[in-house]
């Protein structure tokens, strides 16, 4: 069993869905045992010929298959309302958390890969905890139980199963490093492939009008054959592990059977004994077996769980320690001053020792060739970095004494190329004040 941290970080949003969850798997649990006690003193009577009261046992088994039925239909049900929930809840975390890194936080990141791990990672994350976690904590518990009920009817079994039983539970966790590491390199080429997908779509009109759509085919065929690789090398391991798994689970079953039938022939073993040591050797493996399908459908959240847990801590560019609630009734004066900044990763600074002043209710134009710092100017203001040397002032006030919600709303950016969502145009106009009217709407529009 692996448990990731991040993904149990996760879990805990949904605490008491998930305990829901994992209570009504246990009952299902009961009724499985139930159905093997019943269904041992069924065959057992049928062998001593005696059959009179066999109806009301039969009606019994039918009855404990019909509420198994209704209690997995209500897990199920749990389950999705408890991976709805953590699938949400993580999503508003990465989502609050990215937009308070701002753009140049993240120009380490690709918007493909980001992409990747906002959606598939965290579906992923859904899985692994709302069907791994309850049938984890379900495996841990119920196959020692049963090991006791086993060696209770007949020792020698009850040491074949637990040999099996650690075999199956321990043997693969040999692979776990291999597995973990097939699991990165897999979603790493996923992460870049899901990257250059949507950078190709989105610059689809620039590489087309530079001839380079082939070009860029084959890039994008070179990150296909690599996913493909790697979803295969994941695989191969995976298999060793289910194949040593079910080897465990087979192999035991087959030994408690061979005890079971030697215990019976020496008289050892009364028949209804017998029979429900058969039952219970099958039991004893049911919750490694659903562990092992369930495992399969989560991994995708453990691959992906790295890249949350560093989108989740991501440290902003800068503080938000401010303080002041930027309120101007009129536009303020702003100043730069000898203000030096450094893109990172740059030979040379973007500013060099800058210095002026834009009076409060003039118009003041900054103009010059493309690099020459007109955009850092901008994201200084706005605190999306904060300069290596000098200040920035708003209204007399250093724009660090701000709250960094309450700078970015009193300045407004009209940019160049101006990105509409998939929405309607009032909803767009709407983004950056939720509350205006359809009349103040109409205003800012006619004014832009």
């Amino acid at each position: 069993m692996m448990l990731h941290p991040e993904l149990l970080r996760a879990a805990r949003t949904a605490r008491r869905p998930l305990g829901l969850a994992t209570v009504l798997l246990a009952a299902i649990t009961l009724t499985h045992l139930a159905q093997a006690v019943l269904l041992a003193v069924v065959l057992s009577r049928i062998a001593h010929g005696d059959t009179a009261a066999l109806a009301p046992l039969l009606l019994a088994v039918l009855a404990v298959v019909l509420i198994r039925a209704a209690l997995g239909r209500a897990q199920r049900l749990t389950a999705v309302t408890a991976g709805a929930t953590v699938r949400i809840r993580l999503r508003d975390t990465l989502l609050a958390r990215l937009g308070g890194l701002g753009p140049t936080a993240i120009t380490g990141a690709r918007a493909g890969a980001v992409r990747a791990t906002l959606v598939d990672g965290v579906e992923g994350v859904d899985a692994y905890v709302s069907r791994y976690l309850p049938q984890a904590l379900i495996t841990a518990a119920v196959p020692p139980l049963l090991l006791v009920a086993v060696a209770l009817i007949e020792p020698y079994a009850a040491l074949a199963l637990g040999l099996a039983l650690v075999l199956a539970l321990f043997g693969p966790r040999w692979w776990d490093r291999l597995l973990a590491r097939r699991g990165k390199e897999h979603w790493d080429s996923y992460e870049a492939l899901a990257a250059d997908y949507l950078e190709a779509l989105q610059g689809m009109a620039t590489l087309r009008a530079a001839g380079a759509v082939g070009r860029v085919r084959e890039r994008l065929e070179k990150r296909s054959a690599a996913l493909h690789r790697a979803t295969v090398a994941k695989l191969r391991v995976s298999l060793v592990d289910t194949g040593l798994t079910d080897l465990a689970v087979q192999g035991g079953t087959a030994a408690a059977v061979l005890v079971a039938c030697s215990s019976a022939a020496t008289g050892r073993t009364a028949a209804t004994g017998t029979y429900l040591l058969l039952m219970l050797a099958s039991e004893c493996f049911r919750p490694i077996r659903d562990l092992s399908r369930e495992w399969h459908a989560g991994y995708l959240g453990v691959s992906a769980a790295d890249g949350i847990a560093a989108l989740r801590t991501a440290e902003p560019a800068v503080a938000d320690r401010g303080t002041v609630d930027a309120r101007w009734d009129t536009a303020p004066e702003i100043r730069f001053l000898n203000v030096h900044f450094t893109h990172p990763g740059a030979d040379r600074p973007a500013l060099d020792g800058v210095t002026f002043t834009a009076p409060a209710g003039r118009t003041t134009a900054i103009v010059g060739p493309s690099g020459a710092g007109k955009s850092t100017l901008l994201s200084l203001l706005l605190r999306q970095r904060d300069p290596y040397r000098g200040r920035v002032t708003v209204a007399g006030t250093a724009t660090a004494a701000y709250s960094l919600a309450s700078l970015r709303r009193g300045i407004a950016v009209v940019s160049q190329e101006t990105y509409l969502f998939h929405a309607t145009i009032a909803e767009n106009l709407r983004i950056a004040r939720p509350a205006a009217t359809d009349g103040q709407l109409r205003a800012a529009a006619r004014s832009a």
